[in-house]
């Protein structure tokens, strides 16, 4: 996108996001241990591939300490022709 600086490689370590409609459902967690994800789903959890982060709508995502973006301006990420 014209105007913004490039986004820095980052590794994605922890999604969370949210199933269900806006008045009704509940949050689930993604987290990355090494190569290794788990899903966390009220008391279930369950190792789970990529394929699966892949599918998932973020509500939110993590990355390691001193990975963040600075949070300077508002930009949609989908956007950039990456």
């Amino acid at each position: 996108m014209q105007g913004y600086p490039p986004i820095p490689d980052m590794e994605l370590i922890g999604i969370i996001s949210h199933q269900g409609t806006k008045d009704n459902g509940h949050y689930i967690a993604m987290t990355k241990k090494e190569e290794e994800w788990t899903l966390y789903n009220d008391a279930i959890t369950t190792h789970i591939t990529t394929k699966h982060i892949h599918q998932t709508q973020a509500y939110m995502t993590r990355t390691p300490p001193g990975q963040n973006l600075p949070c300077t301006e508002k930009r949609d990420v989908r956007a950039d022709p990456a």
